[in-house]
């Protein structure tokens, strides 16, 4: 059907075998191209060690979360600013990603443990994260919480009671200044329930922002059917100088049909990162850059 076809290539081999094999031989030498700039990059980083630690189980995952119930999180909450930069002028804040650590939260709670290492239960701790982020905004006395801010969240989690609770606490006109990001694994697990929760928050006026879009998966998305008001582009060395020129021309023309005002470049710890998302015609950056260069500031 129509949905299918987006997401593949049909060919007829007894008519087509040449072009076939013409684009599964590209297919593969770009892959093994990227593997070998990959590999290289991962030799020249003397910071990287071996993760020594344990893999999360359920047990520790059911101690954590009842944990997780009793602990003030407000010292695991942490700022991050998406700003636009224009040209080599200095970072303007547009707004600012709200997250909880997991990092520190780890450190603190399980430091032998990796809490990372199983998705399924990663994504199960997400859950319960979502619900005291949420219980922590809408308590919260700070006036820097109360609009221009983003937050990340599963679907599942703006179709609670403790998504409306928060939504009642919000101050009046702030809605539209709150960005809700939502993972790409989340939606597509089930399709039906995002559709559902997506015209609920955007009838309230909320914006949305689809997080985690790689430049090689970024072909298959439609901002404007999805019903995103913004994409975050994950920065990778394949989109840099060093990178494949002819694929990112194409996300370039990727960036100018979704709207250049549209996409954040997101792990932008470089200037070179920078300087190659403007000339993929971006706007909006987050990063550990960008966080220097506001401290400068």
């Amino acid at each position: 059907d129509e949905a299918a076809a987006r997401f593949c290539t049909w060919y007829n081999i007894e008519t087509s075998y040449k072009t076939f094999l013409t684009d599964v031989e590209r297919l593969y030498e770009e892959e093994q191209e990227r593997a070998r700039r990959l590999a290289a990059a991962a030799a020249q980083d003397n910071k990287k060690v071996e993760d020594e630690r344990r893999p999360l189980t359920p047990e520790q995952l059911g101690r954590l979360e009842d944990y997780l119930e009793r602990t003030d999180l407000s010292g695991v909450l942490r700022r991050q600013n998406i700003c636009a930069v224009i040209a080599n002028n200095p970072p303007q804040s547009v707004f600012k990603e709200l997250y909880i650590s997991i990092g520190d939260l780890a450190t603190t709670m399980m430091p032998d443990v990796n809490l990372v290492s199983n998705r399924w239960l990663f994504q199960h701790l997400t859950q319960t994260l979502d619900l005291r982020m949420l219980r922590l905004l809408s308590r919260a006395d700070d006036s820097d919480l109360y609009s221009s801010f983003s937050v990340n969240l599963n679907v599942s989690t703006l179709l609670l009671r403790e998504f409306l609770d928060f939504d009642a606490s919000l101050r009046a006109g702030s809605r539209g200044t709150i960005v809700i990001e939502l993972q790409p694994l989340d939606i597509f697990a089930d399709y039906a329930r995002f559709m559902f929760a997506r015209d609920f928050v955007r009838e309230k006026g909320y914006r949305l922002c689809l997080d985690g879009v790689t430049d090689n998966f970024i072909d298959l998305i439609d901002r404007q059917k999805m019903g995103f008001d913004l994409i975050k582009l994950v920065w990778s060395p394949d989109l840099g100088a060093e990178g494949n020129t002819a694929r990112r021309g194409e996300v370039a023309a990727m960036v100018k049909e979704m709207g250049k005002s549209r996409v954040i470049l997101s792990r932008c710890d470089t200037p070179a990162a920078v300087r190659s998302g403007q000339e993929m015609g971006i706007a909006m950056f987050q990063g550990r850059y960008i966080d220097t260069m506001l401290r400068k500031q």
